[in-house]
């Protein structure tokens, strides 16, 4: 009898892989925010807390529409918190403020008002310091809704290939529009 015969899996049906969390791309990718939420601990340390915005990826024609991006906010361990562990809270506070949260209203957030705000981001690969490779979210935009679907500020295309420093992924409109949910924060 198999390990996995209880769950009725035939690991022929799975490609082998070397294991770890597929990183998408760097380039332009559509986004819809799939969730916000709170982490309290991982294996390495019981102590660790971080906030995690999930971007749920919406480029159908470039076949990765469905793949979750997820950005980590780690929260300060000290109270007060020293002055490199106030920089993921300020990156955090940053995010929400692109993503039409009044700061007056960032405090008392949840993930419902967030979730299904759509846009645009480019993903940016970066050695850090210590040799591991990492990808982060630059260029956050927002589509407004008054635009005709395009999101507010994104690059025109012949400038957009002359400034980017990586390769762009070609976008076009998904095929069937990301259902959006209006958010209480909704500018207009």
């Amino acid at each position: 009898m198999g390990l996995l015969d209880d769950f009725d899996i035939d690991l022929h049906e799975y490609e082998a892989s070397e294991g770890g969390f597929a990183q998408p791309e760097a380039g332009w990718y559509e986004y819809q925010i799939a969730s916000l939420r709170l982490k309290t601990s991982s294996t390495n340390d019981p102590n660790f807390k971080a906030i995690f915005i999930d971007y749920l990826i919406t480029n159908e024609e470039i076949g990765v529409a469905g793949e979750i991006y997820s950005e980590m906010f780690v929260l300060p361990k000290h109270n007060p918190p020293t002055a490199n562990e106030r920089k993921p809270l300020q990156r955090y506070k940053y995010r929400l403020i692109q993503l039409g949260v009044p700061e007056d209203q960032i405090t008392d957030l949840t993930s419902e008002d967030v979730e299904g705000i759509v846009g645009t981001f480019e993903l940016e690969k970066s050695r850090a310091q210590n040799g591991k490779e990492y990808v982060n979210v630059r260029n956050l935009t927002v589509d407004d809704g008054d635009n005709d679907g395009e999101p507010v500020g994104e690059p025109e295309e012949e400038e957009a290939e002359e400034a980017a420093p990586v390769k762009k992924v070609a976008k076009a409109a998904p095929k069937t529009a990301p259902a959006t949910k209006t958010s209480r924060f909704s500018r207009g």
